[in-house]
């Protein structure tokens, strides 16, 4: 199998976003676009209305919502080939993870560090992509945690 790069953008505005996707065009065919909503990550990015990329790319949209339930529709109508939502939302993630499953998007779980992977197995088993995110919420960088491995 090939090595794919694939860059991650985060943009707080459709000018940012629009001149991150132009910088990656030469090289990417994938794409993860992070989206924050100023609850969950501290930050605000674009929203799914601003997201877009070339047709001829794979995008995972890692969504950094405090309620994915209430934003699951507009990522589906994305078509994203993977839509990721974090384990630690306080809210129950598996209806909003079968609810991409059934729409026939992949759906991943992204574990933040401190997060045990035992103490959210049933989002791990439903997965079809675990993210561990060694970040910080709305920001590039980061340290993993092997223990969650």
């Amino acid at each position: 199998m090939p090595t794919v790069i694939v860059p991650t953008i985060l943009a707080e505005n459709a000018d940012q976003y629009k001149q991150s996707m132009e910088r990656i065009q030469s090289f990417a065919q994938r794409v993860h676009i992070d989206i924050c909503d100023g609850e969950f990550a501290p930050s605000f990015t674009v929203g799914a209305r601003e997201v877009w990329w070339p047709a001829e790319w794979q995008a995972d949209v890692h969504a950094m919502v405090a309620r994915p339930s209430e934003h699951v529709e507009q990522l589906i109508a994305l078509k994203a080939g993977l839509i990721i939502f974090h384990a630690e939302v306080q809210e129950d993630l598996l209806p909003t993870m079968q609810r991409v499953q059934q729409a026939g998007l992949k759906v991943g779980v992204a574990l933040q560090r401190s997060t045990v992977p035992l103490a959210v197995k049933p989002y791990i088993e439903q997965a079809d992509h675990v993210m561990v995110f060694s970040g910080d919420l709305g920001h590039y960088g980061g340290v993993a945690s092997l223990m969650q491995l």
